[in-house]
């Protein structure tokens, strides 16, 4: 998810961004079946309110960072401080969705919420 985050290019990001959700895909059939398969759903709605949660965190410290602290290091002391995979990997879904999809918000703080991974996945695939 990262290194799409971080590429410039927007045709890279996309494929970066199709990588890493095969790769979730692949990490949620391995371990989401059995006696675990009820947990599918829930890792779904727990990344999409963690990382919402972190993307609003992460924009509201952009405008009013710690003092002495600059702008480009933001992302990287937020990070720092989160000692949960769920918490990193689901703003690095939101800041993808964020960078790829403007007006995003509008669909996951009404009164639904979307599954941030099948979101993200019809934006880099075209289908928003």
């Amino acid at each position: 998810m990262w290194k799409a985050v971080f590429t410039r290019d927007a045709d890279s990001c996309k494929e970066y961004a199709r990588q890493a959700l095969a790769t979730a895909t692949s990490r949620k059939k391995d371990f989401f079946i059995g006696k675990y398969a009820g947990y599918d759903p829930l890792d779904d709605i727990f990344l999409s309110l963690e990382g919402s949660a972190m993307w609003a965190q992460y924009r509201l410290m952009l405008t009013n960072p710690p003092e002495g602290m600059r702008q480009d290091v933001v992302l990287e002391w937020l990070l720092q401080r989160s000692a949960s995979w769920s918490q990193e990997e689901g703003l690095a879904i939101f800041l993808l969705i964020d960078r790829l999809a403007p007006g995003w918000q509008r669909d996951f703080f009404g009164k639904t919420l979307p599954r941030a991974f099948s979101y993200l996945r019809n934006v880099v695939d075209g289908k928003d």
